[in-house]
Formats: C-alpha cells, structure tokens, sequence
C-alpha cells in the first residue's frame, strides 16, 4: 500500500497484515513455544531467551516481575512519558530469584 500526502506525493510504503496473518503467527508461535496458556507468557519467553543460542540472553526485570506492558519503558515513536518506570524495592521476591536462577542455571547461562 502506498500512502500519499494531501498534495498527491507518496509519503511512505507500508504493509499490512491481516487478522488471518496475525492469528497464524500467534499459532506458530505458540506451536513453536509449546505454549498453551497466556497466565504466564512472560516466563514462556524468558525461558526462549534464555535457551537460545545467543552469547548474552538480556531480560528485562518488567517481565521477571511480570508487569505486562503498562511497565514499558519506552513506546516507539512518542517523544513523552518514556524511561519513567522504575524498580520498586521488594518487588523481587525470593520466589522469583529463585526461578530465575534455576532457569540460568538450567541453561548454562
């Protein structure tokens, strides 16, 4: 698709993906992940990074703690309110290092 300005000149070319597109990644994905259910996606994909063949595997703490995305740092293509989150002192409970640990520690990390 082509976008153009008011005055008829091409302002940028984009794709779109259909409702189709997105629900057959999100099911390869899933396949691929051995993901059935959403309660815990954050550490379905902690455990993806951290098995990866990847040098350095780099979790954000927002998704060991498992704030979903109102604790983003940062949204792509806004100038405000970004880099505001901060670590709340405690929110890393020992039950969560723990797991965290075991997972490094299973993957060699």
């Amino acid at each position: 698709m082509t976008l153009r300005s008011a005055g008829g000149r091409v302002r940028a070319k984009a794709t779109a993906r259909t409702p189709e597109d997105v629900r057959k990644e999100h099911d390869f994905a899933r396949a691929y992940l051995h993901f059935d259910d959403d309660s815990e996606i954050n550490w379905v994909m902690i455990r993806a990074v951290e098995a990866s063949v990847a040098d350095v595997a780099t979790v954000p703490l927002q998704d060991v703690v498992g704030l979903g995305s109102m604790a983003r740092m940062n949204l792509p293509g806004t100038v405000i309110g970004n880099w505001k989150w901060r670590y709340r002192p405690g929110a890393l409970s020992g039950e969560l290092s723990a797991r965290l640990r075991s997972l490094v520690t299973l993957c060699d990390r």
